[in-house]
């Protein structure tokens, strides 16, 4: 569509002109009033399938809190594992960290197992625990 031969105008000189109705003003302006709420349609009776939800059982009192629950081991609930990795963060040395990262470039040339630096240290850290017993 060309339209190079139309007269073209601003938006305020378009306002003046008068042909717009009331509404349109109202709306151009911000001083139109919201739309009406829609309307949910009512059910003239009662759907004999539907059913109430039975009542929820009553939530169980909170276990009681000892003074150190980090020390506290109970036999009667064993410690589960999650098979899952967390994201933590640590702060190590910079040499710490070089060495971390030559090994680990070294036994993945070699393909030699565990290679990948998480996997390394969480190698160390599980015999760390096990030298200090946090580990069975």
């Amino acid at each position: 569509m060309d339209s190079s031969d139309k007269d073209r105008r601003t938006l305020s000189e378009a306002l003046r002109t008068g042909k717009l109705g009331e509404e349109a003003l109202n709306f151009l302006t911000g001083t139109a009033l919201p739309p009406p709420p829609a309307q949910l349609p009512r059910l003239t009776q009662e759907s004999p399938f539907v059913t109430p939800d039975p009542p929820l059982p009553p939530n169980p009192p909170p276990p009681p809190l000892h003074l150190n629950s980090m020390t506290m081991h109970s036999a009667t609930h064993p410690a589960v594992v999650i098979p899952a990795i967390v994201s933590m963060t640590f702060r190590l040395s910079a040499s710490l960290a070089a060495r971390l990262a030559r090994v680990s470039a070294e036994r993945k040339l070699r393909r030699e197992r565990p290679y990948h630096q998480q996997d390394i240290v969480a190698e160390a850290l599980t015999q760390w625990l096990q030298q200090h017993g946090a580990i069975d």
